[in-house]
């Protein structure tokens, strides 16, 4: 059922060309988004955006730390509803040892997440 949800806000997204944002807003306004289960919506922003998640090798700490340069009050700005965030949408992804061991989980999520 979560496939199907997915697939309905994935093709309002994408129906017609559009920047990141507005694809965004238009799936979000699905009924069915409001159905999907927090992973599942963060498959689907990931993909909205069209954003790449970072492969496990990515996340090492072999060489030297790099700050992220931020512009001028970058840190300081806030949306209209204050800057209340639920995360980033990798956030709400299950580690890689959670699909691994869970055998309920459908295999496109599964390949999704990995």
């Amino acid at each position: 059922m979560q496939e199907q949800y997915l697939a309905t806000c994935l093709t309002s997204g994408f129906s017609r060309p559009m920047r990141a944002p507005q694809r965004v807003a238009l799936a979000t306004r699905q009924d069915e988004f409001k159905l999907l289960q927090k992973p599942w919506q963060g498959i689907l922003l990931l993909a909205l955006h069209e954003v790449e998640a970072p492969g496990v090798d990515e996340d090492d700490d072999d060489g030297p730390a790099t700050p992220a340069r931020l512009p001028r009050g970058a840190r300081s700005r806030r949306g209209r509803r204050g800057g209340r965030s639920s995360g980033s949408p990798l956030d709400h992804l299950p580690s890689v040892d959670d699909v691994l061991n869970d055998a309920n989980l459908p295999a496109a999520f599964g390949f999704a997440v990995l």
